[in-house]
């Protein structure tokens, strides 16, 4: 099992710290997907590192994925 957060610019520590609680309470990995829109700016990489480092430090079991579906137009 998994839970998938998608994140941007906005996202806070609370809300970070509150999803890293749930998943270490139901034993989930969360899945990191940066908001992206391919014809717009994207968080830069700096950020999202930044971003996945505060998860990693608060829970393990934690992945960084691309929206694949957006640079391939699925919808």
């Amino acid at each position: 099992m998994f839970a998938k957060i998608v994140f941007d610019e906005n996202i806070t520590e609370e809300e970070i710290t509150e999803a890293c609680k749930l998943g270490a309470h139901f034993n989930v990995e969360l899945i990191l997907q940066p908001k992206c829109n391919p014809n717009k700016n994207m968080p830069s990489t700096e950020f999202i590192e930044s971003v996945l480092d505060k998860f990693l430090e608060k829970y393990r079991k934690v992945r960084l994925i691309p929206q694949v579906h957006k640079f391939l137009d699925v919808k």
